[in-house]
């Protein structure tokens, strides 16, 4: 049992919405960790991106403005595909 357990791949998907500034960092220090990264900065196709691509956790940039952040969440959360995304 532990063996299938151990073989399993984990997943590892980070979306991310941020500022270019904060992107140009965190995208690849991340990926160099071996998270696979999408990354946008397009509020209002961030919902249907998350969708589509199933990550494992949601970052928002708190430099995005806050109604523009807490409408993304709030979408999320509406959602019945994407409602269970750690934000």
């Amino acid at each position: 049992m532990l063996e299938e357990v151990a073989s399993q791949e984990l997943r590892r998907r980070v979306f991310i919405l941020a500022t270019a500034g904060t992107r140009s960092w965190l995208s690849p220090m991340l990926r160099s960790d071996g998270f696979e990264v999408c990354d946008s900065e397009d509020v209002a196709h961030a919902v249907e991106e998350a969708r589509r691509w199933k990550p494992d956790v949601v970052l928002i940039d708190e430099k995005l403005s806050e109604k523009r952040g807490r409408q993304v969440v709030l979408s999320l959360r509406a959602n019945g595909g994407t409602f269970h995304f750690p934000v």
